[in-house]
């Protein structure tokens, strides 16, 4: 065995640094749930669970992305060169999807009332999870094979 060399105090705090820096940038955005499907369009598509890109948080949301397989090269060693990158994005954008419009006052005021509320009563209560910490994220999810609907579930 080796003799150990002696270090000083901040030459381990370097080392740990540097090495928990390695290790997270190798190990990259942790995902789970991996599931590969025939989407509508005849094209294979990844669903898993991930953290959001930059999102610090450990809530996990449902991501996917399209494989193109047209990009691929023919011969397996430039297959090995030239590896497509795949950009898993959420599942569902619910702020893009969502357009708020402009109300015009009417006389009755439950009428009013309907109107304000545009969301789906069980995307509100999402949302208010959300905004109130009690939800961690999505913790599973299950795919419909014949339609493709989700179910997505979150703890409470």
């Amino acid at each position: 065995m080796a003799p150990h060399l002696e270090s000083n105090w901040e030459h381990y705090i370097q080392h740990v640094k540097f090495w928990r820096t390695e290790v997270k940038r190798s190990l990259g955005e942790m995902i789970s749930n991996l599931e590969i499907v025939s989407s509508g369009n005849g094209k294979p598509t990844i669903f898993g669970l991930a953290a959001a890109p930059g999102d610090s948080s450990f809530n996990q949301i449902l991501m996917h992305a399209e494989i193109c397989l047209d990009d691929l090269p023919l011969n397996p060693d430039e297959l090995m060169e030239e590896r497509p990158i795949l950009e898993l994005k959420p599942m569902f954008d619910f702020a893009a999807k969502i357009q708020f419009q402009p109300q015009t006052p009417s006389k009755d005021p439950s009428t009013d009332d309907q109107q304000k509320s545009k969301l789906p009563s069980e995307l509100a209560l999402h949302y208010e999870r959300l905004r109130g910490q009690l939800s961690s994220g999505v913790v599973s999810y299950e795919r419909h094979a014949e339609n493709g609907a989700f179910l997505i579930c979150t703890f409470m």
